[in-house]
């Protein structure tokens, strides 16, 4: 069965479109951020070692918190996830205008690192979404405009972003990607919560454990699956690469 084109996708499914365009406008003001966050740091300390410290404090929460934001969201709203993750990266992100020129720098990591782990949430719960919004036909349709859209802001957010920083300060930076998260979940806002949520009927045969019982169910399958556990060593390896690149 052929799949949908970019534009029939996007005109025909109304709840998919939403999400998209707030990831469109959430992930340019990232890269805003990001490109004035290097700016400030170096500022602050001078040396290039801080670069690799924010690098670290925007990377690390995606090991850390990663496997248990993919429990949370099986067991809680999917919608509701993804709103709050925005409102709070929103808040994080006014946090840099704390620091100024000779604020702490400390605070910069912390914001950083904080933000990171919001964004693991919600993209935890947007992942798990795709289906349900999109269903099997149009799966990677969606997919494949959802990443390729991903790239595409990187480029065009961390060109502006240095622009806004070197024209504008900072600062503007900093409230251009506030504004962008307000935007996201103002746009995930009118979707149907069961629109993203997978729906469980009957209920038997389904067996409600802790988080920590299914973090380790998780694990044994990545262990026990050659396929899965090639792909993740395989993004391991390129996350590795693209590390050494960014520094």
């Amino acid at each position: 069965m052929a799949s949908v084109t970019y534009r029939q996708l996007l005109r025909s499914n109304k709840e998919f479109r939403q999400l998209w365009i707030g990831q469109v406008i959430s992930e340019l003001g990232t890269w805003f951020s990001f490109i004035a966050e290097l700016g400030l740091v170096r500022l602050l300390s001078g040396s290039a070692m801080s670069t690799t410290a924010l690098l670290v404090a925007r990377l690390l929460p995606f090991l850390l918190v990663a496997p248990f934001a993919g429990v949370f969201v099986d067991s809680r709203s999917r919608k509701h996830i993804l709103i709050a993750a925005d409102i709070a990266r929103a808040v994080l992100a006014l946090g840099y205008l704390t620091v100024g020129t000779r604020g702490p720098i400390w605070v910069v990591y912390l914001c950083a690192a904080l933000t990171s782990s919001c964004t693991t949430f919600f993209e935890a719960a947007k992942n798990s979404s795709m289906p349900n919004l999109v269903g099997p036909k149009d799966l990677l349709t969606a997919n494949v405009l959802m990443f390729s859209t991903r790239f595409l802001q990187l480029t065009l957010g961390a060109a502006l972003g240095g622009l806004t920083a070197a024209r504008f300060g900072y600062n503007a930076a900093f409230i251009v990607n506030a504004i962008s998260f307000v935007a996201s979940a103002a746009f995930i806002w009118p979707i149907a919560a069961s629109a993203l949520q997978r729906v469980v009927r009957g209920g038997e045969g389904v067996t409600r454990r802790g988080m920590w019982s299914e973090v380790r169910a998780g694990l044994a399958y990545i262990r026990h699956t050659p396929f899965v556990r090639g792909i993740i060593l395989v993004n391991v390896a390129w996350a590795t690469g693209g590390g050494m690149t960014n520094l």
